[in-house]
């Protein structure tokens, strides 16, 4: 220091502080303590304050914000039966990372050994192109040549005018070397197994290559873990997929999911639907997508030590849960026997009117209070769970013959989309149409010769058999041909027409399922439209017996039994019970409201036709009254066959059904395509009564004995 220095500092005059604070040492040591102290006081915050969070922070890699897939709403019974539920399962997203193109190289075969190892399914876009096991040419370009061309181009940007990918040896060589430049010391096979990730990564980018493998196991998911922090970029997410519990016995009421399609998502993207969403294609799935399907969070996807994955930021709403009006044991019992019944008639081989080539039917059973869907079931059908394991190739191809089938039509809702001509299922509407149009006394005899003549041409009962004096009952019973050719001419086409509209006959019933059709009643201005010809009276008497060109779906003629059980009052059917997620609360926009309708029709005119059904049915010998004599209850049915025109196949079968008679609860259609005679509908429609007796017994606390009613047909 300075002699000046040394002077100042020593002078007494001059503060303490001024003589500290010039001293460049003190300034210096001030320094160092105050940083001293900064530092302590921040390990202290971090290591013991927060040491715990901060710890977990650390040992973290955040890698993306990915959507949190929202669980898709439950599909259940009336009774709280899963048919349609989801489960959890694992998949696989590849994303941008920062890492070398080595490091990828070695997380892409790390990850395809993996799936390979565990016989997983993934995306294999470039065997499409290009296949290592045989080397050749894909699917995609063998045998086209111009496909070939096109996709040379697309990989060259040129053409290849070098013949650079002239084989497939040659173009695996360049693929390898030019367009990825895989390093050398991998084999061939491990080279094609990296490329097969790059490449797709090339053509559909990372938004479209997730998830790159789906639904993976357990011990993949391990092993994926395990390896980890050699796989940047590569995630395993949980995500919600759809499962189904024996929803095959209610295909057609349940429907099926597929992936959204490129029309669909630019009809949905503002909804929140992504491109690798999947959506309902069919049945409630389709119907009750708006509620079913979530809504989809954000979360991130953080890498921790311990595995786990951070699923914060914003969570993921349920779907709505859907009830049905079906009772799942009932719909089996109803599917089977239609499947059993029809396999039965197609070995009959005693009686000579059966071709033997019964294929396809419906069953319908309703409430007739409620207008509920006990069940439905329409055959042949197909599976719901096979349309979700679209990567299977066994899967892939049976929906492939599913959608080619015309012929069988397994998706085709029978029960709401056929239409069939309902034969003598007609003749009790015909009754109330006569007798609300003050034509036709009940008690009144009428003499049935077999045949009788109407604008020149001969109109007979079966086998021209005259029953000779017969009322209203009997005609039922007998199903006189005769009886409703007279009685059907003298009330006149307008009157049955109205009375059929009443009863909802070639009209939508409005159920809640897509695809039904309204049918087509007989009348002069269908007749116009179709034939565009002018109504005859001869055109009257085959449509009181239910011919002539009028057909119904089965759930019209179920309705039409129902009204005819509920004295007139036909409650629109309806399959969609309630709608709501677990805390209770509705979606804001389901309203289901139909409101009876009051057809009108006597009491009086109802009863005798009731009547008539039930006699018909326990008619002595007759095939329904071996049929239904052994149940608990008393059931009244009619019975139709319809031809079908067609000279090389068995007539159709039709059956209309009410039970319990006196007091009825449910009605039961049952149509079965070339199933020769209406009574061979019987043993459907005995098998559920039989289940709903049970049912309806077991629900008040004790067991039903009810005997077998399988029948024989030698």
């Amino acid at each position: 220091e300075d002699e000046a220095m040394v002077k100042w500092k020593g002078d007494p005059t001059i503060p303490l502080w001024k003589r500290v604070v010039v001293d460049r040492y003190s300034i210096l040591y001030a320094f160092f303590l105050l940083m001293g102290l900064f530092i302590l006081t921040r390990l202290i915050d971090l290591q013991v304050i927060h040491g715990t969070d901060n710890e977990q922070l650390a040992n973290r890699k955040m890698l993306s914000i990915s959507r949190g897939i929202a669980p898709r709403g439950g599909i259940y019974d009336r009774n709280g039966i899963p048919i349609a539920t989801v489960r959890t399962a694992y998949r696989v997203r590849i994303s941008k990372s920062r890492s070398s193109a080595a490091e990828r190289q070695a997380a892409f075969l790390t990850l395809v050994n993996i799936l390979e190892d565990n016989g997983e399914s993934y995306r294999k876009e470039l065997s499409r192109y290009l296949t290592l096991e045989p080397l050749e040419f894909g699917q995609e370009l063998r045998d086209d040549p111009a496909a070939l061309e096109k996709w040379k181009r697309d990989m060259l940007g040129k053409s290849d005018t070098e013949g650079l990918l002239a084989s497939p040896a040659s173009a695996l060589q360049w693929l390898r070397d030019k367009k990825f430049n895989i390093a050398s010391f991998y084999t061939d096979q491990e080279a094609y197994r990296i490329m097969t990730v790059m490449y797709d990564i090339l053509i559909n980018g990372y938004v479209y290559i997730n998830p790159f493998a789906s639904d993976i196991s357990r011990d993949s998911v391990g092993r994926l873990e395990e390896a980890r922090m050699s796989l940047p970029g590569i995630t395993v997410e949980e995500t919600p997929v759809r499962r189904y519990v024996d929803a095959d016995a209610a295909a057609h009421i349940i429907g099926y999911m597929g992936p959204v399609d490129a029309q669909e998502y630019v009809r949905l993207r503002e909804k929140g639907y992504s491109w690798n969403d999947w959506l309902g294609k069919d049945g409630i799935e389709y119907v009750a997508e708006k509620w079913l399907k979530g809504t989809d969070g954000l979360r991130n996807l953080e890498a921790e030590a311990s595995g786990d994955m951070d699923t914060g930021l914003q969570q993921a709403v349920p779907g709505y849960d859907v009830t049905l009006t079906i009772d799942m044991r009932l719909q089996k019992a109803a599917d089977k026997a239609l499947k059993d019944q029809i396999g039965l008639i197609r070995g009959m081989t005693s009686d000579p009117a059966n071709l033997l080539d019964a294929f396809a039917g419906a069953v319908v059973v309703l409430d007739v209070k409620t207008g509920d869907v006990l069940a439905m079931a329409s055959y042949p059908d197909f599976n719901p769970a096979v349309y979700l394991d679209r990567d299977d190739p066994l899967s892939l191809k049976k929906i492939q013959d599913w959608n080619q089938d015309w012929e069988n039509a397994p998706l085709l809702n029978r029960a709401i989309s056929g239409m069939y001509a309902p034969g003598s299922t007609f003749k009790p509407l015909t009754a109330i149409a006569a007798i609300d149009a003050g034509v036709l006394n009940p008690n009144q005899i009428y003499f049935d010769p077999g045949v009788i003549v109407i604008d020149g041409k001969e109109f007979e009962n079966v086998n021209r058999y005259g029953y000779g004096n017969i009322n209203l009952e009997m005609a039922i019973a007998h199903s006189s041909n005769c009886y409703f050719h007279f009685f059907g001419m003298r009330t006149g086409i307008e009157a049955i027409d109205r009375m059929a509209e009443l009863f909802g006959l070639g009209e939508r019933t409005g159920i809640e399922l897509p695809g039904e059709i309204s049918g087509v009643r007989a009348n002069p201005t269908t007749k116009k439209q179709i034939w565009d010809d002018i109504w005859r009276p001869a055109d009257t008497a085959q449509t009181a017996i239910g011919q002539f060109s009028q057909a119904f779906s089965p759930i019209q003629l179920a309705s039409y039994a129902a009204t005819i059980a509920n004295d007139g009052v036909r409650c629109p059917p309806r399959i969609i019970k309630d709608v709501v997620r677990p805390g209770g609360e509705k979606p804001p926009d389901y309203v289901h409201v139909q409101e009876p309708v009051q057809t009108g029709v006597s009491a009086y005119a109802l009863e005798q036709v009731r009547k008539g059904m039930l006699t018909a049915c326990y008619m002595p010998y007759s095939y329904t009254e071996i049929t239904f004599t052994p149940l608990p209850v008393k059931v009244a049915t009619k019975t139709g066959t319809a031809e079908t025109g067609e000279a090389n196949h068995s007539s159709n079968a039709v059956f209309i059904g009410i039970a319990p008679a006196d007091k009825p609860e449910i009605a039961i259609a049952v149509v079965i395509q070339r199933g020769v005679w209406g009574a061979y509908c019987a043993p459907v429609a005995a098998a559920v009564i039989k289940e709903y007796v049970s049912r309806k017994v077991e629900t008040a606390g004790s067991r039903p004995t009810v005997q077998d009613t399988s029948v024989f047909i030698p």
